[in-house]
């Protein structure tokens, strides 16, 4: 937990006891990403999403933003959309694989 708030307070990602540069790391992953957000989220907001995006600078970033609209339910924040997932998996799903997507 103190990792996290230093990443929450700071921006940068550190672990405390270790050597690795994560702030370089996470610039030398080329990967395909899908970030997503949801309403009413704390613990992490969309802000933090951007910050990281930012540091993934060489990856194709995807975002997607859960609102109220998405669920039928209230189902929005950190914890509240395990009670209805499927707009969640949905989402991953389509993403992985694309021509999955219902009708």
């Amino acid at each position: 937990m103190k990792d996290w708030s230093v990443s929450v307070l700071t921006g940068d990602y550190r672990i405390k006891g270790t050597h690795i540069d994560f702030e370089n790391a996470t610039a030398q992953v080329h990967k395909s990403v899908l970030m997503m957000t949801i309403d009413e989220d704390w613990l992490a907001p969309p802000e933090s999403a951007k910050n990281l995006s930012r540091k993934l600078r060489n990856c194709d970033i995807t975002h997607h933003h859960f609102t109220d609209r998405d669920f039928t339910n209230d189902s929005l924040g950190h914890f509240a959309w395990m009670k209805e997932p499927k707009p969640i998996v949905l989402k991953i799903a389509t993403w992985l694989k694309p021509e999955i997507l219902p009708e």
